[in-house]
């Protein structure tokens, strides 16, 4: 996850890949595997999602939403496995109004009520770029580092984390949405910015070479650190 947006920065060693994998398997039985399809199909690093431009929705002023493919796989080391359905993103929108920005991010499956076993840390969030220099200026997340959920605002590039009780907004969770209400001003009220949403996951394989093992989504799946942005509105 430091790889992609430093933000997952607590990591405790001694749980088994082979307990991924088994979570992975358990928690989605009902999907899937998806083959590539066509789209955007970009790969992820260890996953690949498509967005075709039927996925893209701006029927609603100042809204925008992107549904997903949902099963992908993903890939670690020698071993192959589905997206843990509490990773697998299937829609995700953003909305403006009243000062406020709205960004919801949609999984398979209902919202973990804390943090999986076999995960050393699980977060879900938005990278932002609020000047379309391809750069990450902004970052919101939530993130399950302990049994406790955190949320707040984030430097994607250096990864200062802003504390919980500062967050200029509001986040819920119902079901399988997890949404941010942010002021716009935080961002420096923007009348248009590029982002980036995303799920990521770290386990440690473990044996005598131990190391962490990553999985995740993106939506787009070749957006940043790579090229792909989607803008908004």
């Amino acid at each position: 996850m430091a790889r992609y947006y430093g933000v997952i920065m607590s990591r405790k060693p001694g749980l088994a890949f082979g307990l991924l994998i088994a979570m992975v398997m358990l928690l989605a039985p009902a999907l899937g595997c998806g083959d590539d399809a066509e789209g955007d199909g970009a790969t992820n690093g260890n996953t690949t999602s498509t967005i075709t431009d039927d996925g893209l929705d701006r029927s609603q002023p100042g809204r925008v939403s992107i549904t997903d493919e949902t099963g992908e796989k993903a890939s670690s080391g020698d071993a192959t496995a589905m997206l843990p359905s509490w990773l697998d993103i299937s829609l995700v929108s953003i909305a403006s109004g009243d000062g406020n920005l709205v960004f919801e991010t949609t999984l398979t499956e209902p919202v973990p009520q804390t943090k999986p076993e076999v995960a050393i840390g699980v977060e879900w969030g938005f990278i932002i770029d609020t000047d379309s220099n391809g750069e990450p200026d902004y970052g919101l997340y939530a993130a399950y580092q302990t049994d406790t959920l955190t949320y707040g605002l984030f430097n994607p590039l250096g990864g200062e984390r802003q504390a919980d009780g500062e967050f200029p907004g509001s986040f819920t969770i119902s079901g399988n949405t997890l949404s941010w209400t942010l002021q716009t001003d935080a961002i420096g009220q923007p009348e248009s910015f590029q982002w980036v949403a995303y799920s990521d996951a770290a386990a440690d394989s473990g044996g005598e070479q131990s190391h962490v093992v990553k999985s995740g989504d993106k939506v787009p799946s070749d957006g940043w650190p790579g090229a792909g942005w989607l803008p908004f509105p």
